[in-house]
């Protein structure tokens, strides 16, 4: 495996596949289970794995992802490279730039437990990538379980948002090409009575949406990431879809309370889909109508 200096994806970009999942790696730390997610994804979509590090200036990185490489291709990937990008003006910069110019179809990162009380982190340099990707970003939490297993779920999280709405656009795009059942699900309070407009309104959700008619899901619990969790199951064969914020760099600004637990208490990765890395799904389909 050869790793690559390039300013543009011009040049790595092969033919033949289906899609790109990037996968930004930390030359410190090594092979994350992001890497073996992306790899089982692109095992079953046809995708490629391009793990891509910025290391410091002067040294290379080229052996950590040989192993990243490796290690993704062992999950399944039919295809994957490394790319090694220059970083003069930071890490979250180069990386930002990488994929605005390559346009992936995924990028896939690794999140971790340990800020007070277990909460959910992400890194400087994730947050920042999280706020700024144009496509959407699949987050492998500290709970996900069988890394790489085959994906039978894309649930997209509803709340009657328009940041929900674009959570429905990604989930509608990605689960005929993994071959897995489209679910929109919308929690409630215990205590919510429901009428006829609010059902109507998850309903209407299932009707704009492209391709085959998705399954629809309500639940009922005050604790809403705890119920979403929960209903993906302990086997790690889904993927939640949930709209962000798009607030500033923070983690916690980004993600949203419930986004944020979602993703740390979760089984399964969780696909966050922050505001500029698409339209949401009714107005896509209503300007495709025009």
């Amino acid at each position: 495996m050869t790793a690559h200096t390039l300013p543009t994806c011009a040049s790595t970009r092969r033919t033949g596949q289906a899609g790109v999942v990037t996968v930004p790696l930390d030359p410190r730390s090594g092979p994350t289970a992001a890497v073996a997610v992306a790899g089982g994804l692109a095992g079953q979509a046809g995708f490629e794995v391009e793990i891509v590090a910025v290391p410091p200036v002067g040294l290379s990185a080229a052996d950590e992802l040989a192993a990243a490489v490796d290690a993704a291709r062992a999950a399944g990937a039919p295809a994957a490279r490394g790319v090694e990008l220059a970083g003069p003006g930071g890490v979250a910069d180069a990386l930002a730039s990488h994929i605005a110019a390559c346009r992936p179809q995924l990028v896939c990162m690794a999140t971790h437990g340990r800020g007070p009380l277990g909460e959910l982190r992400l890194g400087s340099v994730s947050a920042d990538l999280l706020h700024r990707s144009p496509v959407p970003v699949l987050l492998t939490g500290p709970a996900v379980r069988h890394p790489g297993g085959t994906v039978r779920r894309v649930i997209a999280c509803l709340d009657g948002s328009e940041r929900a709405e674009r959570a429905i656009g990604a989930a509608a795009d990605l689960a005929p090409r993994l071959g897995a059942d489209l679910v929109l699900l919308r929690v409630f309070g215990d205590a919510d009575v429901l009428d006829r407009s609010e059902l109507d309104e998850v309903r209407e959700a299932a009707t704009v949406v492209p391709g085959a008619r998705p399954q629809l899901a309500i639940l009922h619990d005050d604790d809403a990431a705890a119920a979403i969790a929960s209903f993906a199951g302990a086997r790690g064969d889904a993927i939640l879809a949930v709209g962000t914020r798009g607030r500033g760099a923070l983690s916690r600004a980004v993600l949203g309370s419930v986004a944020r637990r979602t993703a740390q208490l979760s089984a399964c990765p969780v696909l966050a889909v922050p505001p500029t890395a698409g339209r949401p799904v009714s107005r896509r389909v209503v300007a495709a109508r025009a």
